[in-house]
């Protein structure tokens, strides 16, 4: 899909279990949220699995995105 991963920058604030994304342009999207259930609900599943993806790469590794 020709997707720049070196582009992402995906911030999980598992406090309020809000993910987010600031794509190159630079405005912040909300791209998943967590529901009181506990499933997480996004409008952009792509953008979600890389999301995901990367955030628990970090974890891995320790890195914070």
């Amino acid at each position: 899909l020709g997707t720049n991963l070196t582009a992402w920058w995906c911030h999980a604030d598992y406090s309020s279990s809000i993910i987010t994304h600031r794509p190159s342009n630079g405005r912040l999207q909300i791209i998943a949220v967590r529901s009181l259930k506990g499933a997480l609900i996004t409008t952009r599943v792509y953008d979600f699995i890389v999301c995901i993806m990367l955030i628990e790469i970090s974890m891995s590794q320790g890195i914070s995105l």
